[in-house]
């Protein structure tokens, strides 16, 4: 009789603090987590506030990606994330996704 697929000895260790099987990727848990820095990213409005400083890709640069740095004057995004970045007005009036906080 085979199986149709197959089990891993580490399914079975239990998952203590800091356990991570060789192989796997760390992820922000474990030991050394506080001491990782979080990537301010754009993809969560609690890390956008108005006043900062920003990278955006706005509508017109979508398909090359290029980047514009403004000052933060309004969030238009509403949902708590979005997987493209925040949607904000910048203070010259432009409109773009946070790629990058840069403060």
């Amino acid at each position: 009789m085979s199986f149709p697929y197959t089990l891993s000895f580490y399914q079975f260790l239990p998952a203590g603090p800091g356990h991570v099987p060789p192989g796997r990727p760390t992820g922000s848990s474990g030991p050394t987590a506080s001491l990782l820095p979080m990537a301010k990213d754009g993809r969560y409005r609690r890390d956008v506030r108005p006043g900062m400083v920003v990278d955006v890709v706005l509508k017109k640069d979508q398909p090359t990606g290029k980047r514009t740095r403004g000052e933060v004057a309004a969030i238009l995004t509403n949902s708590p994330q979005h997987p493209h970045g925040i949607k904000v007005r910048l203070k010259d009036g432009q409109v773009g996704r946070v790629q990058e906080i840069v403060e």
